[in-house]
């Protein structure tokens, strides 16, 4: 099955917002969760655990839209957590039924808009855990530092995770991107994120989103992923 990339739309007319940040933010004094919340998700610290596995059923109590802000299907918000990309319509999570989600968690939240109404329909936000470097076949990923149009792309080569990691933590590194991953997992599921990119959706979760014009996402094509 093949996988596509996807991320957040930035079209002032389909999101309202014109600054290119998310739609929405996630308040602090209205959400109980909310120190428990920047605990789990955010910053360097995420890494450093062994279970990604969510430690409570976190509630995202209070998510309000921004000045302008357009309701949309996938809908982004802010502060950034890792792991989680979208705020899911209902209508978003009934698409999902009969996928393969054994990476995903779904959280309760409440959608409000910009003078405080409730937004009627269930909203969801989703966690996805990420395929870690572990997984990635570094010998058949495609890795390049630089950009095609100003005429200086450069590629690398990495045999092992090891050999990533000691690139890093040289000081005269270049910032390098994944172009192609190749990832050691044969079900990798419907909706992915990796170390290196994403998130990915899989081919038949993008025709169910087209077809029934899910709106708030793109198809982007600076990455691709294989299995194996």
């Amino acid at each position: 099955m093949r996988y596509y990339k996807i991320g957040k739309a930035w079209e002032p007319e389909i999101i309202g917002v014109k600054d290119g940040l998310a739609q929405a933010d996630l308040i602090e004094e209205k959400t109980d969760d909310y120190r428990e919340i920047k605990d789990f998700f955010y910053g360097q610290t995420y890494w450093d655990r062994k279970d990604f596995l969510p430690t409570k059923e976190f509630i995202f109590k209070y998510i309000k839209l921004r000045k302008n802000a357009k309701v949309t299907d996938l809908l982004s918000f802010a502060p950034h957590l890792l792991g989680i990309d979208f705020v899911l319509s209902s209508k978003v999570k009934r698409l999902l039924n009969g996928l393969d989600l054994n990476n995903n968690h779904f959280f309760a939240t409440n959608l409000f808009d910009f003078n405080g109404h409730v937004i009627h329909e269930q909203y969801f936000v989703l966690y996805t855990i990420y395929f870690g470097f572990e997984t990635v076949n570094f010998k058949k990923s495609v890795f390049f530092s630089g950009d095609d149009q100003l005429g200086h792309k450069q590629y690398h080569n990495f045999e092992t995770w090891r050999n990533w990691e000691d690139y890093w933590d040289r000081p005269d590194h270049e910032f390098v991107k994944a172009e192609k991953i190749v990832i050691a997992e044969k079900h990798p599921g419907d909706y992915i994120k990796t170390r290196l990119g994403g998130p990915f959706i899989s081919e038949r979760l993008l025709d169910r989103w087209t077809s029934f014009g899910i709106s708030g996402f793109v198809q982007l094509n600076d990455q691709t992923i294989e299995f194996e």
